[in-house]
């Protein structure tokens, strides 16, 4: 077990060996081990614990926040939502999936409290990108679990992507993500002017007709799509049109090999019957003699 500088109380304690929930295809029922609104502020603790989180990877201890947080979310413990913000904070250093894909989870689960607070966070430019997304994510939770508040879940992504000139354009494609999530058609004027201001990410949802079908604002596309493998190929640094060429004369080879490898198939296959039947009628030879 691993030596963490913070002891924890029962049942807090109990987490810690519970271990790898890939295990199990459901949250488990964390309300059933007596867990009541006392223990919140060790299950803050609990999640903000870099000993627990830096844990041995193979070790149980590793996934004792995972285990806090939804029993955080499962009390619906509004007063540990500074702490989950916090630790939504902490997304992009820390670079885990757990984190950035459970907490909008965790925040839908609270729900209301959790609305301003997660305004605010977003609208921080000095959180990281991540982070902020993983707001957004939280928001798009919030209402589809509280369909009460889904008015008010678009309006604050609308108001956030309002600054899109001044923000990075793969974070504004996932504000425009968290809006077709909420199928947010009354945001469309803004996202339309955000890709006419070339400041979403194509390769993340696409350009604005794509928008405006999953909208149900479009039947079709009326033009091109976007050449989403010439953009990748521009951002790796190639000549897209060098790399497009290049993928074409691969293509080509490839068929070329794919017809040689048939036809030497097709010989080889003829080749041997020619064989058999040439063997076959040396032995009838043989026995006419």
């Amino acid at each position: 077990m691993t030596n963490t500088k913070q002891t924890y109380p029962e049942p807090v304690a109990g987490l810690m060996t519970l271990g790898d929930v890939r295990k199990e295809p459901e949250w488990c029922d964390y309300l059933s081990f007596g867990f009541t609104e006392q223990h919140v502020p060790d299950l803050c603790r609990m999640i903000l614990d870099r000993d627990l989180f830096w844990a041995d990877s193979e070790s149980d201890e590793v996934w004792s926040a995972v285990h806090a947080w939804r029993t955080l979310a499962q009390l619906k413990a509004d007063s540990a939502i500074p702490c989950l913000i916090e630790l939504l904070g902490r997304v992009d250093e820390y670079d885990d999936d757990w984190t950035s894909e459970e907490l909008p989870k965790v925040f839908g689960l609270i729900g209301p409290p959790a609305l301003e607070p997660l305004r605010v966070f977003l609208a921080d430019a000095g959180q990281g990108e991540w982070s902020r997304t993983g707001a957004g994510n939280a928001l798009v939770n919030i209402g589809q679990r509280h369909p009460e508040l889904r008015a008010d879940c678009i309006t604050i992504l609308s108001r956030q992507l309002e600054q899109f000139v001044e923000q990075e354009e793969s974070f504004n494609a996932n504000l425009v993500s968290a809006l077709l999530d909420l199928q947010g058609v009354e945001a469309a004027p803004v996202i339309e002017q955000a890709f006419a201001a070339n400041k979403v990410d194509l390769m993340m949802q696409g350009d604005w007709e794509d928008v405006q079908i999953e909208l149900g604002l479009l039947n079709e596309r009326l033009t091109s799509a976007p050449d989403l493998r010439g953009l990748m190929a521009e951002r790796m640094g190639f000549d897209p049109r060098e790399l497009i060429n290049r993928l074409k004369r691969e293509d080509t080879a490839k068929s070329q090999w794919e017809v040689e490898q048939k036809a030497s198939k097709k010989a080889k296959t003829k080749a041997k019957a020619k064989r058999k039947q040439a063997k076959a009628s040396r032995k009838k030879q043989r026995n006419r003699k």
